[in-house]
């Protein structure tokens, strides 16, 4: 099951799926009608998961395909009041009802792996993509026979975008990529960089943006257990 979003400590949730289960979607590598043990579009690095510290560092899991968000600090802030909405979308529609991606990163570890959850509650992996809501909520002001101002909102409008991210390194876009989302909302000051600093200890390869094959993050990450 999905975990509670008020206990998220750290402005962000993720999903890391682990199999494909839907063919002709031109997504995974689920052949025609045969899904068996099929895996969703590699995205990703499992670098070892807790509290048994079991490594999957060099190619040891199969592809693995992690997708995230991450909202503001205030709780009145759009992107936060909406961040359900952009659960739904990235979970349910984008990934398990568009892709037909489900279940857990691995279902042989040791560890009990969530397939969805608060960021800390995740395992480390080396990247993940993102998702953003764009609010549009049109707000008219008008006043009434007292003279007193009323505003008054109109039909809301969301949108699910690829997170506009910023390179933890160079400051350069990076998008579609939950680490450096998390950068920009910190230049935003809609997060701290103590709370960015705690997504990036999930995120472990959160200085090269979209590096789909950084293992050696992994690798680094695991030796340094000891």
């Amino acid at each position: 099951g999905f975990g509670n979003f008020d206990s998220c400590e750290n402005q962000a949730y993720m999903c890391c799926f682990g199999r494909d289960r839907q063919s002709n979607d031109n997504n995974g590598n689920c052949a025609n009608n045969d899904c068996e043990d099929a895996d969703p579009g590699d995205n990703s690095n499992l670098c070892f998961t807790e509290p048994s510290n079991t490594p999957y560092h060099g190619q040891t899991e199969n592809d693995i395909h992690c997708h995230g968000l991450a909202w503001a600090e205030d709780e009145n802030d759009l992107i936060s009041l909406f961040k359900m909405n952009n659960f739904f979308y990235v979970s349910m529609y984008d990934h398990m009802y568009t892709r037909g991606y489900v279940e857990s990163a691995v279902r042989d570890s040791p560890d009990d792996i969530p397939m969805c959850a608060c960021i800390e509650d995740m395992p480390k992996v080396s990247r993940a993509d993102c998702t953003q809501v764009d609010v549009d909520l049109p707000v008219s002001f008008t006043r009434d026979s007292n003279g007193n101002l009323v505003a008054t909102a109109g039909n809301v409008q969301v949108d699910f975008n690829a997170c506009q991210g910023r390179d933890f390194d160079d400051g350069n876009r990076a998008n579609n990529d939950l680490a450096s989302y998390a950068v920009k909302l910190v230049e935003e000051e809609r997060m701290s960089t103590e709370t960015r600093d705690r997504i990036f200890e999930t995120l472990l390869g959160y200085a090269k943006p979209n590096n789909n094959e950084n293992e050696q993050v992994c690798q680094d990450a695991y030796n340094n257990l000891s």
